[in-house]
């Protein structure tokens, strides 16, 4: 007689077969070593689970330093709607480890009965939202059956999804009907979940990403050699944190089929670029996608990400120009020239821009990043306060969600206007967690130096996705005087640079 068990707690059931988290019933992302992690601390519900026992657990066999593990517990209780502050369901207990403080309910189902065990845990009370990826249209049986076991998308954490929009390319094109590359299928179903699959990839929320990958691997299911399904599921995992290798994979895939689809070299080129380092192969990989679909307006789009972290801003500017006009009623596009316009130190021009993107589309979360930095350049303390208010509502998708630390950046920015407002930034990423690289920003942002060298120091031994664009951004202007700073850019892309130093940022 087979039985199927389940953990339910607050809102949430966890579904070990399947390897899903859900939230009233609805999939919540999770990369497959974060739901490890979770997994876990609720099957020691109550109990304290020392950080050598849970590096045992989910790791067993490979080394994992502390600060992995930090980072996959912090996209634990994001996921849930926790944070290392109030740690409403995963408590650290200082010294020892931690435990998950929810009260735990073991379900066993089988065909006769339904077994119903319960764990009484430490509860705490918090004012948090807990964040929800919307998952209509598509079934639950469709996701679980698409995602198979660990190739759910994972975009880990709202970590990696913020270095995505902060780096600039998580949404990237208007890529329409898969016949007008000429790559058609003949199966209409196929055809119909790929747009479908475009559609909501377009959306980028993380609920829309889990969807699209669902998509898209189920359009591949129903055709095999639909090449530009494998080109659009290698997109959505080239922001996949854990497992961004599978996109390269999957677009070479696409090029068996189809050796003639320039999107698959773009992709390819993306990831050389972002998470390989290797600028050689990325701007070969470019090039090839030019011959191949010149007027593929995301492949431009691209190569200008190429080109910031090659410091070279002004050809970035020219190559987001290019992509504009190639896609003009593109979000994403229309966002992204902004973010070129800010590196080239064009605040007024890179505002201008971002207005007539929010005329588009006012809860386009990418605009309101790149707002945050274009008003703080600007000495504009108060709209950069809003718009990381702003940020933050639109992340949780809650227009009267309330930012955990919304009195303190208000009371920093009181005391100091731009740099008051950036250190209580710092201070509340340095208390609840974020990456390097915010961190780095938050702290150059408030005027010290050497923790924000301290902080890109870590991104760059960490490998984070986001390090290839801080060399050349304004925020670090500051320390390109410093030699430990040039050393940093020199390592990273020593392949562009024929001098032995980075390029020279115009």
């Amino acid at each position: 007689m087979s039985k199927r068990s389940y953990y339910n707690f607050d809102c949430f059931r966890i579904d070990p077969l399947e390897r899903v988290l859900l939230r009233d019933d609805k999939p919540v992302s999770l990369s497959p070593k974060v739901f490890d992690t979770l997994l876990a601390l609720v099957e020691h519900s109550g109990h304290i689970v020392s950080k050598d026992e849970l590096v045992e657990i989910v790791w067993p066999d490979v080394y994992v330093e502390e600060n992995n593990l930090t980072q996959y517990i912090a996209a634990a209780r994001r996921a849930l709607g926790d944070n290392r502050q109030e740690q409403r369901y995963i408590e650290t207990v200082p010294k020892r480890g931690y435990r998950f403080a929810q009260t735990v309910r073991l379900i066993t189902e089988d065909s006769d009965s339904i077994l119903i065990e319960e764990q009484e845990s430490l509860r705490i009370v918090v004012k948090d939202k807990i964040e929800e990826h919307e998952t209509t249209g598509l079934g639950l049986a469709s996701i679980t059956q698409a995602l198979v076991h660990h190739r759910v998308l994972a975009l880990a954490s709202f970590t990696v999804l913020f270095c995505a929009v902060a780096a600039g390319y998580f949404v990237f094109e208007k890529r329409t009907h898969a016949a007008v590359s000429g790559r058609f299928t003949a199966n209409a179903q196929a055809l119909a979940d790929y747009n479908e699959g475009l559609r909501l990839w377009n959306r980028r929320t993380g609920g829309d990403q889990l969807q699209a990958t669902a998509l898209f691997e189920k359009a591949i299911n129903e055709d095999p050699k639909f090449a530009l399904a494998y080109v659009g599921l290698a997109d959505c995992y080239a922001f996949d944190w854990p497992n961004w290798k599978l996109a390269e994979e999957n677009a070479r895939k696409a090029l068996e089929i189809d050796p003639q689809l320039g999107e698959a070299h773009a992709t390819i080129g993306f990831v050389r670029t972002l998470w390989l380092w290797d600028f050689a192969e990325a701007e070969r990989q470019f090039k090839l996608a030019f011959q191949l679909s010149p007027n593929y307006a995301t492949a431009h789009q691209w190569y200008a990400a190429y080109y910031l972290a090659a410091g070279r801003t002004i050809d970035a500017k020219h190559e987001m120009q290019r992509a504009l006009a190639l896609d003009s009623a593109s979000l994403p596009v229309n966002a992204d020239m902004c973010q070129a316009l800010y590196y080239t130190k064009e605040y007024d021009a890179a505002l201008a821009q971002c207005q007539k993107t929010l005329a588009l589309d006012p809860d386009f979360i990418n605009t309101h990043v790149y707002l945050q930095k274009i008003y703080t350049m600007k000495g504009m303390s108060q709209e950069a306060l809003q718009e990381i208010l702003t940020t933050e509502k639109l992340r949780f998708n809650n227009p009267y969600y309330v930012h955990p630390a919304a009195s303190e950046l208000a009371a920093g920015m009181a005391k100091n206007r731009v740099k008051g407002l950036w250190q209580a930034q710092a201070d509340y990423y340095a208390r609840t967690g974020a990456t390097d690289v915010g961190l780095a920003e938050s702290y150059a942002l408030a005027g010290n130096e050497e923790k924000a060298y301290r902080w890109l120091e870590r991104a760059f031994q960490d490998h984070e996705f986001a390090f290839a664009h801080t060399i050349a951004d304004p925020v670090f202007v500051d320390l390109r005087g410093d030699e430990r700073f040039n050393r940093l850019a020199h390592f990273k892309s020593g392949e562009i640079a024929s001098n032995g130093r980075y390029a020279s940022v115009r």
